[in-house]
């Protein structure tokens, strides 16, 4: 018995040695102690090399922290029992097994919760909601991420914490929502920064890499990663030095640079293959498809893309194999085998239908349109572009629904304030109490000795006893008056807030009217429509009028829905503000196809006259354009039939400038005055019966002073008007 128990002893140090000598953290001191432990030390030290070996070896993870939970189960030692479980739920949760690892959690949870033991089960809570996330259930996440965080916030515990922000910033990115995950993600490397915890430090490091990457900016995106390699190597992580390097070879790749593409790929796949974690060898594939599609290596990339699909088959990662299929299906059409292509997007659809992802939804149409339209099939193009733009439709109003989720709960976190506040008054008004009694107590020993002391001038005595007293009442009396307002200003905040809450519930219900019961089905009733006038093959002359006047009312309907949400969210709270550098002309070349249509209708015409130099201004793609689209539209909508409007840019010195002119109908004095005060503005309608809210320019104007523009309005009635929008050029141009 001896021997075999020294011959598995020794196969394991060989292992393990190994294992830490290839990524220069040896572990001998702690396979000495374990060695000549017992009990609960032996217990601990397993847990400590299981953690110690999540990022170097899954397998040599998984085997310590099994041994450490039979060991404490044969103790009774609940405590242990916990921690072993949430190590091997972490080996799981590495693995992709999701489900495995949420039932190793729950029962850590319970167990730690029926001991009182609520730091480890609020550590189990939280990788409960990872597992949530990872299986594409980002409420139940942020559910259980939150509660465990309140937590720690509570009770200070700034690792935990870091690591569940950063753990937000995650779900957040997953959103699109790049300025909360950013903020997330901030906040969690301050904290991992106080700690100095290397390993913490390099995956912060990685996360705001990984939004770089997401935002294309690809130079700051590579200066992270390579910050969380640098950390990572100190520390000899193999996990965070393979996905690190993994990362910068996918943006070598993009950027063109595939020598070291190649390198970063190759080392990142063979230390994925050595730690054995499977997401990471499958991430690591699927990026080297991708570079060989970039080569015009069709049968590699092919066999890369297999490989990976079938690791994240395994894992029953429906989220990244959708994501990879959709890589798939862009590759095929790279290689013009669209029907390969299509074949793949089946796949996707299949799959993207259980996991309720409008962003993975709109990926797969944009992918499938680009296939019919290499097949020449532009019925079936037409179906997928406008799904494609329904779901983006769709998206745009979640993000509003997001942004008012986000706004409750900083409505919570000022109830809180409130509730605090409220318990300090209660403690100064006690302490004002006691501070009474005491008064009233050493007056009255006072009097008592005075009493004694001074018989013989006893009426004086008790004249200022009478007037001692009057003192003490009115004292009192003062005391309650104050509590009695402490009271009614308790009371007056509690109204407010139930009247903020109202508010709140009343926007909520406003936004969900306007984004699900109206969008949805304008969206429906524009596509049909469409099919109505451009795939009929009458030339009936009023069914071709019927149907384009229809179609104009449905798209001045949508567009007003969305200036209304645009200006809702504006006025609640600031449409996030996201600068970049963009040339001028070319927004106005992409507005151009939607403004012809307008202008088609009313038979106006409609000039562009561009800048022959790029006109580079640094500002938000969607409010650029639709500044663009707003002034157009409105010049298009008050100009009669037959008439002329003419959109112009040019630069002059440090200013770029976009003009548009019209024929139309013109403004009088007054309506000049109150163009952009909602109060005041009179809407009219349209020379075609258009109808609008009158908030286009108003957003217009918003907009353009985000931008630190110059809006300048002239117009004479029955002439027409000229809008003139000046904006700073970028520093670029001017260069």
């Amino acid at each position: 018995m001896m021997l075999r128990r020294t011959s598995w002893w020794m196969a394991l140090c060989m292992c393990v040695c190994i294992s830490g000598l290839a990524y220069g953290v040896p572990q001998d001191s702690l396979l000495q102690k374990l060695k000549a432990s017992s009990g609960q030390e032996r217990i601990a030290l397993l847990n400590r090399l299981s953690k110690n070996y999540k990022s170097q070896s899954r397998d040599s993870a998984e085997m310590f922290a099994q041994q450490a939970l039979t060991l404490s189960r044969s103790i009774h030692s609940v405590r242990d029992e916990v921690a072993s479980l949430i190590n091997l739920g972490e080996v799981f949760l590495d693995d992709g097994d999701y489900p495995a690892a949420k039932d190793y959690f729950r029962n850590a949870a319970l167990q730690s919760k029926a001991i009182g033991a609520d730091q480890q089960r609020y550590e189990a809570v939280f990788r409960i909601g990872v597992c949530f996330y990872f299986q594409n259930s980002s409420d139940s996440a942020l559910t259980y991420a939150i509660d465990a965080l309140n937590y720690f916030e509570k009770n200070d515990l700034p690792q935990q914490e870091a690591t569940i922000k950063s753990f937000l910033g995650f779900v957040y990115l997953r959103r699109s929502m790049y300025s909360d995950a950013y903020r997330y993600y901030q906040e969690s490397l301050k904290l991992r920064m106080t700690e100095g915890n290397i390993n913490e430090i390099a995956k912060s490091f990685n996360a705001i890499g990984t939004l770089l990457l997401k935002q294309e900016s690809y130079p700051d995106a590579l200066q992270y990663f390579q910050q969380s390699i640098d950390q990572s190597i100190t520390i000899g992580n193999a996990k965070g030095l393979a996905i690190s390097e993994a990362q910068m070879g996918y943006i070598y790749g993009l950027t063109g640079d595939f020598t070291q593409a190649r390198k970063y790929l190759s080392s990142s796949l063979d230390r994925s293959r050595h730690t054995g974690i499977q997401k990471d060898i499958a991430l690591c594939l699927q990026y080297f498809g991708d570079l060989y599609t970039q080569l015009d290596k069709y049968d590699s990339a092919s066999y890369f893309y297999q490989q990976s699909d079938m690791i994240r088959e395994k894992l029953r990662d429906d989220y990244a194999r959708v994501e990879l299929l959709t890589r798939r299906a862009n590759s095929a059409n790279h290689f013009h085998d669209f029907q390969v292509s299509l074949r793949i997007i089946d796949q996707a659809l299949l799959l993207s239908a259980t996991l309720e992802s409008p962003e993975l939804e709109k990926l797969i149409y944009a992918t499938q349109a680009d296939s019919y339209l290499g097949l020449g099939d532009s019925k079936r193009f037409m179906e997928a572009y406008r799904k494609n733009l329904a779901i983006e439709d769709t998206l745009k109003v979640q993000k509003l629904i997001l942004n008012t989720y986000t706004f409750r709960q900083e409505l919570l976190e000022a109830r809180r304030i409130i509730e605090r506040r409220e318990a300090q008054y209660r403690e100064e008004a006690q302490r004002g109490k006691s501070q009474l009694l005491f008064m009233i107590m050493f007056g009255m020993g006072i009097i008592l000795a005075f009493s004694v002391v001074m018989y013989v001038n006893q009426l004086h005595a008790n004249q200022k006893i009478q007037k001692q007293n009057q003192v003490i009442q009115a004292t009192v009396s003062d005391l309650e008056k104050a509590n009695e307002q402490l009271l009614t200003l308790n009371q007056e905040l509690k109204r407010s807030e139930e009247k903020l809450l109202n508010v709140n519930n009343t926007k909520d219900r406003f936004f969900s009217i306007l984004g699900h019961d109206l969008r949805g089905p304008l969206a429906s009733l524009s596509m049909y429509l469409d099919e109505f006038v451009l795939g009929s093959d009458t030339n009936d002359s009023f069914h071709l009028r019927a149907g384009a006047q229809l179609r104009t009312s449905v798209g001045s309907l949508i567009d007003l829905l969305n200036n209304l949400l645009l200006w809702a969210q504006n006025q609640a709270k600031g449409i996030e503000f996201r600068p970049r550098t963009h040339d001028l002309n070319e927004l106005v070349l992409e507005c151009a196809p939607l403004l012809h249509q307008l202008a088609q209708v009313k038979n106006i015409e409609l000039r562009f006259s561009h800048a022959r130099e790029v006109l580079d201004v640094e500002g938000d793609k969607d409010m650029l354009t639709l500044i663009i689209r707003n002034l157009a539209g409105n010049s298009i909508k008050f100009t009669p039939l037959s008439g002329t409007v003419t959109v112009t840019t040019s630069r002059a010195e440090d200013y770029v400038t976009i003009e548009v002119l019209d024929t139309g109908i013109g403004m009088n004095a007054d309506q000049l005055a109150h163009l952009f005060d909602l109060d005041k503005r009179k809407t009219r309608r349209g020379t075609g019966e258009e109808r609008g809210a009158g908030l286009g320019l108003i957003l217009v104007n918003d907009f353009v002073q985000k931008h630190e523009g110059v809006l300048a309005v002239s117009s004479t009635p029955s002439v027409g008007s000229v809008f003139t929008v000046k904006f700073k050029a970028s520093p670029k141009s001017l260069a």
